[in-house]
């Protein structure tokens, strides 16, 4: 049986994972925002995220890639390239081996379904009709919104630079 302890960060609303000890294999991190590194007996791995925040390259200190990810748009992996040395994965979650779910503070999210695994405790707003889902992952609009703590999406001022440009003039 595997054994994992977290040291997290109560001062922080999400992505508060401070340390992680791991069968004996300590490994501390370090965050900007969200996680730069995480430093270890294996050595210093730095993390590079794109836009939404999805850990999507792991490198050691030389520069030699550890760990490639790729993510449809609702955080399917696919392309994985390399084994896991680190847990964070889709818009910073960190993934769950067994259950297959990434945890997002207040609820599970399974990446298959695009949905969360159990209600939002807010109803929703009649003005919102995209709330009234209570299982929905960022009213269905994950390229430009980002739910980072299972609660309410939020505006994602950098998906903006991800998106496809409009069909120009000729």
């Amino acid at each position: 049986m595997k054994q994992i302890d977290d040291v997290i960060d109560l001062t922080r609303q999400y992505h508060n994972l401070l340390q992680r000890n791991e069968d004996d294999n300590i490994t501390a991190l370090t965050w900007d925002g969200n996680v730069l590194n995480g430093t270890s007996i294996n050595g210093v791995f730095n993390y590079l995220q794109y836009g939404l925040g999805s850990t999507t390259r792991v490198m050691d200190r030389q520069g030699r890639t550890q760990e490639v990810k790729s993510y449809t748009e609702f955080g399917q992996e696919i392309n994985q390239i390399q084994k896991s040395v680190q847990p964070f994965g889709y818009t910073g979650y960190q993934k769950d081996s067994v259950s297959k779910t990434y945890f997002a503070q207040n609820r599970e999210y399974r990446a298959e379904t695009g949905c969360f695994s159990n209600e939002d405790r807010t109803a929703g707003f009649i003005e919102n009709p995209f709330s009234m889902n209570r299982y929905t992952y960022c009213f269905n609009m994950p390229l430009i919104l980002v739910d980072l703590d299972g609660a309410w999406p939020k505006w994602v001022e950098t998906a903006i630079l991800m998106m496809p440009t409009a069909i120009e003039p000729v």
